[in-house]
């Protein structure tokens, strides 16, 4: 984070989005980084989950890894 100049930046890791996360925050993320198991078609549910518990805004950065044959329809907004 140094390295980044962001020295004022809060790192949260977290297997599953759940309370927990919310109550550690009381802003939203400037940047989200996600890798959720292929499988489990996680992927829109947690973009909704964000969307809908204000842990992102407009110029926030949400990068994920899913399977590159994946094709994705978006949650309106995103």
């Amino acid at each position: 984070l140094q390295m980044l100049k962001c020295e004022d930046a809060h790192v949260y890791c977290q297997s599953l989005p759940n309370q927990a996360l919310m109550t550690q925050t009381s802003k939203p993320f400037d940047v989200v980084f996600l890798d959720p198991p292929y499988q489990q078609a996680l992927l829109l549910p947690m973009l909704n989950w964000l969307s809908t518990h204000h842990l992102v805004h407009e110029q926030s950065l949400v990068f994920f890894e899913h399977n590159k044959s994946s094709k994705h329809s978006w949650p309106d907004g995103w």
